[in-house]
Protein backbone atom coordinates (compact mmCIF):
# COMPACT_ATOMS: atom_id res chain seq x y z
CA UNK A 1 0.00 0.00 0.00
CA UNK A 2 1.38 3.62 -0.70
CA UNK A 3 1.81 5.22 2.50
CA UNK A 4 -0.21 8.58 2.53
CA UNK A 5 1.94 11.02 4.99
CA UNK A 6 -0.13 14.50 6.08
CA UNK A 7 -3.76 12.79 5.57
CA UNK A 8 -6.28 12.74 7.85
CA UNK A 9 -9.38 10.71 6.95
CA UNK A 10 -12.78 11.64 9.14
CA UNK A 11 -15.82 8.76 9.02
CA UNK A 12 -19.46 9.73 9.69
CA UNK A 13 -21.60 10.30 12.73
CA UNK A 14 -21.74 6.39 13.44
CA UNK A 15 -18.70 4.18 14.80
CA UNK A 16 -18.99 2.13 11.86
CA UNK A 17 -18.36 5.07 9.34
CA UNK A 18 -14.41 4.28 10.93
CA UNK A 19 -14.43 0.53 9.18
CA UNK A 20 -16.22 1.76 6.46
CA UNK A 21 -13.64 4.32 5.85
CA UNK A 22 -10.23 1.81 6.63
CA UNK A 23 -12.19 -0.47 3.59
CA UNK A 24 -12.46 2.42 0.91
CA UNK A 25 -8.87 3.59 2.29
CA UNK A 26 -7.75 -0.21 1.76
CA UNK A 27 -9.71 -0.04 -1.55
CA UNK A 28 -7.72 2.82 -2.89
CA UNK A 29 -4.25 1.66 -2.22
CA UNK A 30 -3.67 4.29 0.42
CA UNK A 31 -2.12 3.39 4.12
CA UNK A 32 -3.92 5.85 6.66
CA UNK A 33 -5.86 6.08 9.88
CA UNK A 34 -9.32 6.97 10.33
CA UNK A 35 -9.85 9.17 13.35
CA UNK A 36 -11.89 8.67 16.05
CA UNK A 37 -14.66 11.00 17.51
CA UNK A 38 -14.89 12.01 20.71
CA UNK A 39 -18.64 11.82 20.62
CA UNK A 40 -18.59 8.58 19.59
CA UNK A 41 -19.17 8.13 23.46
CA UNK A 42 -22.19 10.07 24.02
CA UNK A 43 -24.82 11.44 22.01
CA UNK A 44 -24.56 10.26 18.52
CA UNK A 45 -27.84 12.11 17.10
CA UNK A 46 -27.30 15.93 18.03
CA UNK A 47 -23.24 15.10 18.86
CA UNK A 48 -21.11 18.17 20.22
CA UNK A 49 -18.29 18.93 17.85
CA UNK A 50 -16.31 21.02 20.15
CA UNK A 51 -13.74 18.65 21.10
CA UNK A 52 -13.80 16.91 17.76
CA UNK A 53 -13.12 20.02 15.49
CA UNK A 54 -10.10 21.19 18.04
CA UNK A 55 -8.30 18.17 17.51
CA UNK A 56 -8.55 18.09 14.19
CA UNK A 57 -7.76 21.90 13.97
CA UNK A 58 -4.53 20.74 16.07
CA UNK A 59 -3.53 18.01 13.42
CA UNK A 60 -3.76 20.92 10.70
CA UNK A 61 -3.14 18.20 7.87
CA UNK A 62 -2.39 19.44 4.45
CA UNK A 63 -5.14 16.92 2.79
CA UNK A 64 -8.34 15.50 4.76
CA UNK A 65 -10.99 12.47 3.41
CA UNK A 66 -14.06 13.17 5.26
CA UNK A 67 -17.32 11.32 5.19
CA UNK A 68 -20.59 13.08 6.30
CA UNK A 69 -19.85 15.35 9.38
CA UNK A 70 -16.48 14.81 9.12
CA UNK A 71 -16.96 16.87 6.23
CA UNK A 72 -18.92 19.39 8.58
CA UNK A 73 -15.85 19.34 11.40
CA UNK A 74 -13.32 20.23 8.61
CA UNK A 75 -15.79 23.37 7.17
CA UNK A 76 -16.13 24.15 10.88
CA UNK A 77 -12.46 23.78 12.02
CA UNK A 78 -11.42 26.18 8.70
CA UNK A 79 -13.99 29.08 9.82
CA UNK A 80 -13.33 28.48 13.68
CA UNK A 81 -9.36 27.65 14.08
CA UNK A 82 -8.15 28.57 11.00
CA UNK A 83 -7.01 25.61 9.39
CA UNK A 84 -6.01 25.62 5.16
CA UNK A 85 -5.80 22.21 4.27
CA UNK A 86 -4.17 21.50 0.88
CA UNK A 87 -6.43 19.69 -0.65
CA UNK A 88 -10.13 17.94 1.13
CA UNK A 89 -11.94 14.94 -0.16
CA UNK A 90 -15.48 15.03 1.05
CA UNK A 91 -17.96 11.80 0.57
CA UNK A 92 -21.68 11.96 1.02
CA UNK A 93 -21.80 16.07 2.07
CA UNK A 94 -24.87 16.03 4.49
CA UNK A 95 -26.57 18.68 2.42
CA UNK A 96 -29.46 18.46 4.30
CA UNK A 97 -28.48 18.78 7.50
CA UNK A 98 -26.26 21.55 6.73
CA UNK A 99 -29.85 23.49 5.05
CA UNK A 100 -31.70 22.48 8.60
CA UNK A 101 -28.92 24.43 10.46
CA UNK A 102 -28.24 27.33 8.16
CA UNK A 103 -24.86 26.70 7.57
CA UNK A 104 -25.05 25.83 3.91
CA UNK A 105 -22.47 29.01 3.79
CA UNK A 106 -19.74 26.94 5.50
CA UNK A 107 -19.40 24.68 2.73
CA UNK A 108 -19.44 27.62 -0.17
CA UNK A 109 -17.04 29.19 2.37
CA UNK A 110 -14.45 25.92 2.36
CA UNK A 111 -15.08 25.40 -1.64
CA UNK A 112 -13.60 28.34 -2.22
CA UNK A 113 -10.97 28.61 -0.05
CA UNK A 114 -9.80 25.12 -0.56
CA UNK A 115 -9.43 22.86 -3.51
CA UNK A 116 -11.87 20.34 -3.04
CA UNK A 117 -12.80 17.30 -4.67
CA UNK A 118 -16.81 15.61 -3.75
CA UNK A 119 -18.01 12.55 -4.48
CA UNK A 120 -21.80 11.97 -3.79
CA UNK A 121 -24.00 9.43 -5.00
CA UNK A 122 -27.02 10.57 -6.80
CA UNK A 123 -29.93 10.17 -4.41
CA UNK A 124 -27.81 9.92 -1.58
CA UNK A 125 -30.36 10.36 1.62
CA UNK A 126 -28.47 13.17 3.18
CA UNK A 127 -28.78 15.18 -0.13
CA UNK A 128 -28.75 14.34 -3.75
CA UNK A 129 -25.80 15.01 -6.00
CA UNK A 130 -28.53 17.89 -7.66
CA UNK A 131 -29.45 19.38 -4.44
CA UNK A 132 -25.01 19.79 -3.99
CA UNK A 133 -24.61 20.77 -7.23
CA UNK A 134 -27.28 23.62 -6.89
CA UNK A 135 -25.86 24.41 -3.18
CA UNK A 136 -21.88 25.05 -4.59
CA UNK A 137 -22.45 26.84 -8.00
CA UNK A 138 -19.61 27.24 -9.72
CA UNK A 139 -15.90 27.45 -8.55
CA UNK A 140 -12.39 26.45 -9.81
CA UNK A 141 -11.51 24.84 -6.73
CA UNK A 142 -13.97 22.37 -6.92
CA UNK A 143 -14.42 19.21 -8.74
CA UNK A 144 -17.89 17.50 -8.04
CA UNK A 145 -18.33 13.80 -9.12
CA UNK A 146 -21.60 12.16 -8.89
CA UNK A 147 -21.59 8.30 -8.22
CA UNK A 148 -24.89 6.31 -8.72
CA UNK A 149 -27.08 4.69 -5.90
CA UNK A 150 -29.91 5.74 -2.84
CA UNK A 151 -27.06 4.60 -0.04
CA UNK A 152 -24.23 6.83 2.28
CA UNK A 153 -22.06 4.03 1.56
CA UNK A 154 -19.02 4.88 0.02
CA UNK A 155 -16.55 2.19 0.74
CA UNK A 156 -16.82 0.54 -2.63
CA UNK A 157 -14.67 0.07 -5.94
CA UNK A 158 -16.22 3.23 -7.98
CA UNK A 159 -15.80 5.61 -4.65
CA UNK A 160 -11.86 3.94 -4.48
CA UNK A 161 -10.85 4.85 -8.18
CA UNK A 162 -12.02 8.10 -7.24
CA UNK A 163 -9.76 8.26 -4.42
CA UNK A 164 -6.83 7.02 -6.07
CA UNK A 165 -7.30 9.70 -9.22
CA UNK A 166 -7.48 12.25 -6.34
CA UNK A 167 -4.44 11.20 -4.87
CA UNK A 168 -2.71 10.76 -7.65
CA UNK A 169 -3.54 14.07 -8.92
CA UNK A 170 -2.15 15.85 -5.68
CA UNK A 171 1.21 14.26 -6.28
CA UNK A 172 1.11 15.47 -9.74
CA UNK A 173 0.54 18.96 -8.47
CA UNK A 174 -2.75 18.72 -9.33
CA UNK A 175 -5.19 20.53 -6.50
CA UNK A 176 -7.97 18.49 -6.26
Amino acid sequence: MQDAPDVVVLGGREPSTADEMARLAKLSGLDVPVARYSFWKGDRANPDLTRDVAAFARRNPAHVIAKSIGSLIVMLALRDHGVRTRAALFLGVPVKRLRYENRIDLLSDHCRSTPTSILQRRDDPTGSFADLARALGRSELIRLHELPGDTHDYADEDAAALVRTWWAGLAAGWPC
